[in-house]
């Protein structure tokens, strides 16, 4: 395990214990296109790189709410963004829903 400093906009560090990995997940064939929907209109996403040499952190719940400030921007449909220290996040469903017995989609 290590420690890994984040800065916010406004240059403050958190440092959060981190492990590392490789592969968090396996990529998502979707993206949010936030030019369809009004209400995600100028807000400064978090995650806007499309580079191949950033990094992506996947923040656990144990460190969640030390990030995010609870303003939400919600529309009458599509997805809902939640401002946090990085800027805003989007919150959507992916296109394709994996099933299985357990869950339903």
């Amino acid at each position: 395990m290590l420690s890994l400093p984040l800065r916010d906009n406004n240059d403050e560090i958190a440092v959060i214990t981190e492990l590392s990995s490789p592969v968090i997940c396996s990529p998502l064939n979707t993206s949010v296109e936030v030019s369809k929907y009004p209400h995600l209109q100028g807000l400064q996403l978090a995650d806007s790189s499309k580079s191949q040499n950033s990094s992506d952190v996947l923040i656990g719940s144990d460190y969640y709410w030390d990030f995010v400030t609870g303003d939400t921007v919600h529309g009458e449909f599509g997805p809902t963004a939640i401002n946090s220290k990085f800027r805003w996040l989007v919150s959507a469903p992916t296109a394709k829903c994996v099933t299985n017995d357990a869950l339903p989609c």
